[in-house]
Protein backbone atom coordinates (compact mmCIF):
# COMPACT_ATOMS: atom_id res chain seq x y z
CA UNK A 1 0.00 0.00 0.00
CA UNK A 2 1.30 2.98 -1.27
CA UNK A 3 2.08 6.24 0.94
CA UNK A 4 -1.14 8.46 -0.94
CA UNK A 5 -3.51 5.11 -0.35
CA UNK A 6 -2.58 5.18 3.07
CA UNK A 7 -3.70 9.07 3.41
CA UNK A 8 -6.97 8.90 2.13
CA UNK A 9 -7.41 5.64 4.21
CA UNK A 10 -6.45 7.48 7.07
CA UNK A 11 -8.81 9.70 6.58
CA UNK A 12 -12.07 7.28 5.28
CA UNK A 13 -11.37 5.83 8.88
CA UNK A 14 -12.00 8.91 10.96
CA UNK A 15 -15.63 9.50 9.47
CA UNK A 16 -16.10 5.33 10.14
CA UNK A 17 -14.50 5.54 13.94
CA UNK A 18 -17.09 5.62 16.63
CA UNK A 19 -14.90 7.46 19.10
CA UNK A 20 -15.87 10.77 19.49
CA UNK A 21 -13.78 14.14 18.37
CA UNK A 22 -11.93 15.30 21.15
CA UNK A 23 -10.74 18.49 19.87
CA UNK A 24 -11.91 21.63 17.93
CA UNK A 25 -9.88 21.86 14.56
CA UNK A 26 -9.91 25.57 13.70
CA UNK A 27 -10.21 26.78 10.41
CA UNK A 28 -6.90 27.55 8.07
CA UNK A 29 -7.10 28.25 4.42
CA UNK A 30 -3.59 26.54 4.44
CA UNK A 31 -2.22 24.07 6.55
CA UNK A 32 1.57 22.22 5.97
CA UNK A 33 1.95 18.97 7.43
CA UNK A 34 4.88 19.28 10.39
CA UNK A 35 7.24 16.78 8.83
CA UNK A 36 6.78 19.38 5.21
CA UNK A 37 10.30 20.98 4.28
CA UNK A 38 10.42 25.04 3.43
CA UNK A 39 12.74 24.71 0.73
CA UNK A 40 9.71 21.62 -1.09
CA UNK A 41 7.17 23.64 -0.54
CA UNK A 42 4.92 23.45 -3.31
CA UNK A 43 4.61 26.26 -5.78
CA UNK A 44 1.72 27.71 -7.55
CA UNK A 45 0.72 26.95 -11.00
CA UNK A 46 0.52 29.90 -12.93
CA UNK A 47 -2.30 28.33 -15.26
CA UNK A 48 -4.42 25.69 -13.60
CA UNK A 49 -6.57 24.21 -15.46
CA UNK A 50 -8.10 20.88 -13.62
CA UNK A 51 -11.30 22.39 -11.74
CA UNK A 52 -13.18 20.82 -9.66
CA UNK A 53 -16.83 22.38 -8.23
CA UNK A 54 -18.23 21.16 -5.13
CA UNK A 55 -22.07 21.76 -5.46
CA UNK A 56 -25.64 20.66 -3.83
CA UNK A 57 -28.02 21.23 -0.64
CA UNK A 58 -27.32 21.15 3.09
CA UNK A 59 -29.10 22.39 6.24
CA UNK A 60 -29.01 26.44 6.60
CA UNK A 61 -27.87 25.24 10.09
CA UNK A 62 -24.38 24.08 9.00
CA UNK A 63 -21.05 25.44 8.11
CA UNK A 64 -19.29 23.80 5.99
CA UNK A 65 -15.52 23.05 4.74
CA UNK A 66 -14.36 21.25 2.01
CA UNK A 67 -10.25 20.57 1.32
CA UNK A 68 -8.23 19.88 -1.02
CA UNK A 69 -4.91 17.70 -0.05
CA UNK A 70 -1.70 17.85 -2.79
CA UNK A 71 0.98 15.72 -1.91
CA UNK A 72 4.61 14.56 -2.90
CA UNK A 73 5.00 11.50 -4.95
CA UNK A 74 8.98 11.89 -5.39
CA UNK A 75 10.34 9.25 -2.95
CA UNK A 76 13.14 11.38 -3.06
CA UNK A 77 10.78 14.15 -0.94
CA UNK A 78 10.05 11.82 1.67
CA UNK A 79 10.98 13.06 5.15
CA UNK A 80 9.55 13.21 8.83
CA UNK A 81 9.37 15.44 11.48
CA UNK A 82 11.63 15.77 15.13
CA UNK A 83 8.92 13.89 16.86
CA UNK A 84 7.93 11.28 14.15
CA UNK A 85 12.14 10.83 14.42
CA UNK A 86 12.13 10.38 17.43
CA UNK A 87 9.27 8.17 17.77
CA UNK A 88 10.88 6.08 15.32
CA UNK A 89 8.21 7.27 12.28
CA UNK A 90 9.08 6.10 9.00
CA UNK A 91 9.44 8.75 6.15
CA UNK A 92 6.68 9.92 4.43
CA UNK A 93 5.30 12.14 1.90
CA UNK A 94 4.70 16.21 2.41
CA UNK A 95 1.19 17.08 2.00
CA UNK A 96 -0.59 20.46 2.28
CA UNK A 97 -4.08 21.10 2.60
CA UNK A 98 -6.23 24.02 1.50
CA UNK A 99 -9.63 24.50 2.90
CA UNK A 100 -12.41 26.84 1.67
CA UNK A 101 -15.90 26.93 4.19
CA UNK A 102 -19.61 27.40 3.54
CA UNK A 103 -20.76 29.69 6.42
CA UNK A 104 -24.54 28.63 8.07
CA UNK A 105 -27.58 30.85 6.71
CA UNK A 106 -26.56 29.28 2.98
CA UNK A 107 -29.08 26.30 1.10
CA UNK A 108 -27.56 25.82 -1.98
CA UNK A 109 -23.76 26.37 -2.51
CA UNK A 110 -21.13 25.86 -4.36
CA UNK A 111 -17.36 26.23 -4.04
CA UNK A 112 -14.16 25.41 -6.43
CA UNK A 113 -10.64 24.05 -6.14
CA UNK A 114 -7.68 23.63 -8.64
CA UNK A 115 -6.54 20.02 -8.74
CA UNK A 116 -3.69 21.17 -10.41
CA UNK A 117 -2.94 24.39 -8.52
CA UNK A 118 0.73 23.20 -7.85
CA UNK A 119 3.11 22.82 -10.02
CA UNK A 120 4.86 19.20 -9.77
CA UNK A 121 8.26 20.47 -10.01
CA UNK A 122 10.95 18.38 -8.28
CA UNK A 123 8.95 16.79 -5.45
CA UNK A 124 5.98 15.70 -7.85
CA UNK A 125 3.47 17.50 -5.97
CA UNK A 126 -0.29 16.43 -7.00
CA UNK A 127 -4.21 16.11 -5.62
CA UNK A 128 -4.35 13.29 -4.26
CA UNK A 129 -8.18 13.85 -1.88
CA UNK A 130 -10.70 16.36 -1.27
CA UNK A 131 -11.87 15.51 2.20
CA UNK A 132 -15.16 17.61 3.98
CA UNK A 133 -16.15 18.76 7.70
CA UNK A 134 -19.29 19.69 9.14
CA UNK A 135 -20.26 21.24 12.36
CA UNK A 136 -23.44 23.37 13.57
CA UNK A 137 -21.78 26.66 15.07
CA UNK A 138 -24.34 27.11 17.46
CA UNK A 139 -23.41 24.24 19.10
CA UNK A 140 -19.64 24.01 18.84
CA UNK A 141 -16.68 26.38 17.77
CA UNK A 142 -15.97 23.68 14.58
CA UNK A 143 -15.90 20.32 13.33
CA UNK A 144 -13.23 17.72 15.77
CA UNK A 145 -11.50 16.73 12.41
CA UNK A 146 -11.43 15.89 8.93
CA UNK A 147 -12.97 13.15 6.87
CA UNK A 148 -12.89 11.75 3.23
CA UNK A 149 -14.93 12.71 0.29
CA UNK A 150 -12.85 11.13 -2.37
CA UNK A 151 -9.72 10.42 -3.61
CA UNK A 152 -8.09 11.93 -6.39
CA UNK A 153 -6.26 9.58 -9.31
CA UNK A 154 -5.77 9.48 -12.92
CA UNK A 155 -9.43 6.81 -13.69
CA UNK A 156 -11.49 8.99 -11.46
CA UNK A 157 -14.79 10.07 -12.94
CA UNK A 158 -15.64 13.37 -13.81
CA UNK A 159 -18.96 13.66 -12.17
CA UNK A 160 -19.93 12.27 -8.78
CA UNK A 161 -22.74 12.53 -6.82
CA UNK A 162 -23.47 11.56 -2.37
CA UNK A 163 -25.63 12.04 0.30
CA UNK A 164 -25.04 12.48 3.81
CA UNK A 165 -27.01 12.04 6.59
CA UNK A 166 -26.16 14.05 9.48
CA UNK A 167 -26.77 12.33 13.26
CA UNK A 168 -26.22 15.65 16.00
CA UNK A 169 -24.32 13.67 19.01
CA UNK A 170 -22.74 14.66 22.24
CA UNK A 171 -20.69 13.18 24.73
CA UNK A 172 -19.45 14.44 28.49
CA UNK A 173 -16.49 14.34 29.55
CA UNK A 174 -16.03 17.78 31.70
CA UNK A 175 -18.55 19.36 30.12
CA UNK A 176 -21.00 18.46 27.31
CA UNK A 177 -19.23 18.54 23.62
CA UNK A 178 -21.57 18.33 20.56
CA UNK A 179 -20.95 17.35 16.80
CA UNK A 180 -22.01 16.23 13.62
CA UNK A 181 -22.22 12.47 12.46
CA UNK A 182 -22.26 12.46 8.57
CA UNK A 183 -22.82 9.08 7.09
CA UNK A 184 -23.83 7.79 3.69
CA UNK A 185 -25.63 4.50 2.32
CA UNK A 186 -24.45 4.82 -1.04
CA UNK A 187 -23.21 1.84 -2.08
CA UNK A 188 -20.38 3.00 -3.91
CA UNK A 189 -18.58 5.64 -1.80
CA UNK A 190 -15.90 5.46 -0.60
CA UNK A 191 -15.02 3.93 -3.84
CA UNK A 192 -15.47 6.40 -6.05
CA UNK A 193 -12.75 8.20 -7.35
CA UNK A 194 -11.98 12.27 -9.15
CA UNK A 195 -10.31 12.41 -12.22
CA UNK A 196 -7.15 14.30 -12.19
CA UNK A 197 -8.90 16.36 -15.11
CA UNK A 198 -11.69 17.64 -12.54
CA UNK A 199 -14.81 17.83 -12.77
CA UNK A 200 -18.39 18.00 -10.48
CA UNK A 201 -19.07 16.61 -7.28
CA UNK A 202 -22.69 17.12 -5.70
CA UNK A 203 -22.79 16.94 -2.30
CA UNK A 204 -26.48 16.71 -0.20
CA UNK A 205 -25.78 17.44 3.49
CA UNK A 206 -28.95 16.49 5.08
CA UNK A 207 -29.54 16.80 9.26
CA UNK A 208 -31.40 14.39 10.82
CA UNK A 209 -34.12 15.94 13.36
CA UNK A 210 -34.45 15.42 17.11
CA UNK A 211 -32.22 15.64 19.96
CA UNK A 212 -28.44 14.97 20.03
CA UNK A 213 -27.71 11.14 20.46
CA UNK A 214 -25.26 10.47 22.86
CA UNK A 215 -21.93 9.12 22.56
CA UNK A 216 -21.98 5.11 24.28
CA UNK A 217 -18.43 4.04 24.47
CA UNK A 218 -18.18 0.42 22.18
CA UNK A 219 -21.41 0.70 20.53
CA UNK A 220 -21.18 1.42 17.12
CA UNK A 221 -22.93 4.97 15.84
CA UNK A 222 -25.86 4.96 13.38
CA UNK A 223 -28.04 7.59 11.72
CA UNK A 224 -31.47 7.47 12.94
CA UNK A 225 -34.86 8.05 11.41
CA UNK A 226 -37.15 10.27 11.33
CA UNK A 227 -36.10 11.13 7.68
CA UNK A 228 -33.99 14.14 7.69
CA UNK A 229 -34.66 17.97 6.52
CA UNK A 230 -33.32 21.09 5.04
CA UNK A 231 -35.75 22.89 6.98
CA UNK A 232 -35.13 24.45 10.18
CA UNK A 233 -35.79 21.93 12.84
Amino acid sequence: MNARRLVVCAFVFAILSPSAPARVMPFESHRAEPQNLSSDSPEENQAPRAAVMIRGQKDPRMELWFIAAYSTTNDACRTRSFGQAVWGAPMIAQTVYDSVRVPPGETNYSVQFFLDKYSPARCGWTAIAILRAAFLPDEANGPGGMSGLLAVRDNGADHISVSFLCTRRTYDYAEPHFYLECLTDAPSWPGDLLSKGGGVIEVEMLLVPGPPVPLVPGIPPKVLEPKPSLEHG
